[in-house]
């Protein structure tokens, strides 16, 4: 079955032609479904509506993996900060508003 969702990702990238991101989610000690952190995180960034907040395209779930197909960002902010250094308060009033 990965191969399968494996395979439906590449078809993905090719179809849309645009470099995304795979977040893998295992969820094999899961009795319950899908972790209540994963659902937490699919509601916020769905409800998000912010050019600065990555956008979730896709999400592919199968019995124990749940996939979520992002847009691609070259970082996130804890490796934006690692990078750049701490943000100043004005960068941070530009990226909220």
């Amino acid at each position: 079955m990965e191969s399968f969702i494996k395979l439906e990702i590449k078809i993905l990238m090719k179809f849309i032609k645009k470099i995304i991101a795979i977040k893998k989610i295992r969820m094999e000690n899961c009795d319950e479904g899908v972790p209540s952190t994963a659902i937490r995180e699919i509601a916020l960034i769905k409800d998000a509506n912010h050019p600065n907040i990555v956008h979730l395209k896709e999400i592919i779930h199968n019995q124990d993996k749940l996939w979520l197909i992002f847009e691609y960002c070259d970082y996130d902010l804890r490796k934006y900060m690692n990078h750049f250094g701490v943000l100043s308060p004005s960068l941070v009033k530009v990226l909220l508003i």
